[in-house]
């Protein structure tokens, strides 16, 4: 339980980042990411196997915008809202690039 008695699920930074990430690292990312690639979205659902515990699922997306810092993300409908997803994220959890 976290604060308040909220649920609180841990998931994240996967890459070791004692080393930082780089201006470099960032650019070349920015300059391979196109605006209709597919990315791989984390959202949060209730689970019914486990009594209502939250669990962490994962929805492909579609990029529809690309910022100095981040990249709008929209799922396949139109009940999924423009969401983003930044260029940190993108690096550290290798999970969201993935193309399965």
């Amino acid at each position: 339980m976290g604060a308040l008695g909220k649920d609180v699920l841990l998931h994240g930074i996967h890459k070791p980042t004692t080393g930082g990430i780089s201006l470099d690292e960032v650019a070349a990312l920015r300059d391979s990411i196109k605006i209709g690639d597919t990315l791989n979205y984390p959202r949060m659902v209730r689970d019914r196997n486990a009594a209502g515990a939250l669990a962490e699922r994962w929805r492909r997306v579609h990029v529809t915008g690309i910022y100095p810092h981040l990249v709008t993300v929209k799922g396949n409908g139109p009940e999924y809202p423009l969401q983003t997803i930044t260029y940190t994220e993108m690096l550290t959890d290798h999970r969201i690039m993935s193309r399965k």
